[in-house]
């Protein structure tokens, strides 16, 4: 399962100083992990997950890692194109192969960040870190957009199970989402702003700034390359649904893709609170809740969490064969 754990330290920023250091602070991670899990443990029947996962359909398991490698590759071919929108044609082999190295370092480091500062420093070494600060943050928005599109129309279809609440939530996903965007796009006039002050402070500022939010002013006058990445993206969510819908299937939960368009998004954004480390306990939590409310039996959503904590892993442990390669 892809985290969001990188969006952690907006969702704090705002707050006081000492609780900012309080909620980022290693021990009360792993303190909400152990929590979390503990929880997790005295809530379900771990025999029933268990007997699960042993008996899960093989089939469906490997038609569902297939399917998500084709989600990775719709991933890296929305990431070149908007590279190749601000000039950088960088080849699908690197990008690839770069792309799974930083899924390695994403499981192996403490935060899924850290995944992401590997695509930044690859490609900012060939096309300048400005552009690729850009380019990481379009796919980005786009792959968020896609995600919010999709748990818009689930929670509409589900309002009568999820209530009111879920579709506002969803509803509100996709307004920020689009602010997001919009934010992004015009930051270029805020460097144009510090261009044209006198004071040095503000022109180092605006050389800092310049690289990233030039990249943002090519892309949104090229809009056939947003369109491009964002139908990428959106084609890439719908190929991930259905392979959650097979891993469910896997494990004997009958559910269509509209509950998944609802329930993955949300443990998502709610693992995104800097309260355990990259938001185990707390991501498996708010799914197998969810699933549950939806008359789920819990042994087997666990299950099925456990299966889409492991989603990603055969494609990290290929990104770590290549880092190898390359000491």
């Amino acid at each position: 399962m892809v985290t969001t754990a990188s969006d952690a330290p907006s969702i704090v920023s705002g707050l006081p100083s000492p609780l900012r250091v309080l909620l980022r602070s290693p021990l009360l991670a792993v303190a909400g992990s152990a929590l979390g899990v503990l929880i997790l443990v005295h809530s379900v029947d771990l025999a029933r997950a268990g007997s699960g996962l042993r008996h899960a359909d093989a089939d469906l398991v490997a038609l569902g890692l297939g399917l998500t490698g084709v989600g990775i590759l719709s991933t890296v071919l929305g990431w070149g194109v908007l590279l190749r929108g601000i000039g950088h044609p960088i080849s699908w082999r690197l990008l690839t192969s770069w792309y799974l190295q930083a899924l390695f370092v994403g499981h192996v480091a403490p935060s899924g960040a850290a995944g992401d500062a590997v695509r930044v420093l690859r490609v900012g070494r060939v096309a300048g870190h400005g552009r690729a600060l850009a380019s990481l943050a379009t796919t980005r928005m786009a792959s968020a957009r896609g995600a919010a599109l999709f748990g818009l129309a689930g929670a509409i279809l589900l309002h009568s199970a999820f209530g009111v609440p879920v579709l506002v939530g969803a509803a509100g996903y996709v307004v920020s989402m689009i602010g997001a965007c919009v934010l992004a796009f015009q930051a270029h006039a805020a460097t144009r702003f510090l261009q044209r002050r006198s004071s040095p402070l503000c022109h180092r500022a605006a050389r800092w700034f310049a690289p990233a939010t030039e990249s943002f002013e090519a892309l949104r006058r090229n809009p056939s390359v947003l369109v491009q990445c964002l139908a990428i993206h959106i084609a890439g969510w719908a190929v991930n649904l259905i392979a959650l819908q097979l891993f469910a299937s896997a494990v004997g939960i009958n559910a269509g893709w509209s509950v998944f368009a609802v329930a993955v998004p949300f443990s998502l954004l709610a693992a995104s609170v800097p309260l355990a480390v990259r938001g185990i306990g707390i991501r498996e939590g708010v799914l197998v809740g969810m699933l549950a409310h939806l008359g789920i039996d819990p042994g087997h959503a666990i299950a099925l969490a456990i299966l889409l904590d492991l989603q990603l892993l055969p494609f990290a442990l290929l990104g770590g064969a290549l880092v190898w390669t390359r000491r």
